[in-house]
């Protein structure tokens, strides 16, 4: 037997692992649910009120009834689009932001090198226990580099990433994969 035969064993301890995966919060889209349901109920209601002849049956009724029936499903379909689409990935190695049906894109961070870590709270956030996590690149502590938006306990979050950037050891075990 030659050593090209032998296969090559691959540490299970240096290997990434999934440590869990996150979707913003629908609540977070309340406005475009509630909104598009309001102009699909003034759509079916202006068009069968224009076929019950309440109102002047017209073109233009039916136009107008019909069109607000669309954009009230057009609404509601980007909201869940939006939440079906983006997926938050913790990693023992790094942060991803998976976002896409057909055209998948994906953004990362390995733990090595995030400068810092905040979390962002709009006003009505706080009490639905929402809110973003924002984490900075190192070289660049202005802007962020991702945003995970609308994630439920943030803090928790940004708990759990301040203890994989605490448990880093030299040489990373994600050194071999280019950044």
């Amino acid at each position: 037997m030659n050593e090209s035969d032998i296969p090559i064993q691959i540490d299970p301890m240096n290997r990434e692992r999934l440590v869990m995966m996150i979707s913003p919060r629908r609540i977070s889209l309340l406005f475009y649910y509630v909104f598009g349901a309001c102009l699909f109920i003034i759509g079916l209601t202006f068009n069968l009120s224009a076929s019950a002849e309440i109102i002047h049956p017209s073109f233009g009724s039916w136009f107008i009834g019909l069109a607000s029936l669309i954009s009230g499903v057009i609404f509601i379909i980007q909201a869940d689009y939006k939440v079906k689409t983006t997926l938050y990935i913790l990693t023992t190695w790094n942060v991803r932001i998976r976002t896409g049906f057909f055209n998948k894109k994906t953004e990362r961070i390995f733990y090595d090198d995030i400068d810092r870590i905040e979390t962002l709270h709009e006003p009505g956030e706080k009490v639905a226990q929402m809110g973003d996590v924002r984490i900075f690149k190192k070289g660049d502590s202005n802007t962020p580099y991702l945003i995970l938006r609308d994630v439920r306990h943030p803090e928790g979050l940004v708990e759990i990433i301040k203890r994989f950037i605490t448990s880093i050891t030299e040489p990373t075990e994600w050194a071999h994969i280019e950044k």
